[in-house]
């Protein structure tokens, strides 16, 4: 099930979006740890997940150093990545499921194609809305 979703531009990262995914998460479920690629690895996401009790399961760069810099949270990830192998790591703490979402957005582009309709963005991010809305719809009835 879709719980959050940000439309945002190509020139916008994923990793600046990682706050505004998670609090809309937590109005409808309890997140209790966020599963992401080293597109979200940075010391604010880290930080901002601390700081809402979640657990980082980031993938962080392989040429990370473990240097605290205000962030404890990413100096423990980046010293647990370098310590055992990826496969390792990723049977761990269950990275794996990440894919559970990549899968769901691999329905919804197979349902209603790779591409919105509208022109304006504001008429984007609704087609978007609509689209996880009825495919949350779609897999509630299985």
């Amino acid at each position: 099930q879709v719980v959050s979703m940000d439309v945002s531009s190509e020139k916008v990262g994923d990793g600046k979006r990682l706050k505004r995914l998670v609090n809309r998460a937590n109005e409808s479920v309890r997140v209790k740890r966020v599963l992401a690629d080293g597109a979200y690895d940075s010391r604010a996401n880290f930080n901002f997940l601390s700081s809402k009790r979640i657990k980082p399961v980031i993938r962080v760069r392989s040429n990370s150093v473990p240097k605290n810099k205000g962030c404890q949270a990413r100096k423990l990830a980046v010293i647990e990545q370098q310590a055992f192998k990826p496969r390792s790591w990723s049977r761990i703490h269950r990275f794996g499921k990440r894919w559970r979402v990549e899968g769901a957005y691999s329905c919804i582009k197979r349902i209603f194609g790779e591409y919105v309709s509208a022109k304006k963005f504001v008429n984007m991010a609704r087609e978007m809305a609509m689209k996880a809305a009825i495919y949350n719809r779609f897999i509630a009835m299985v």
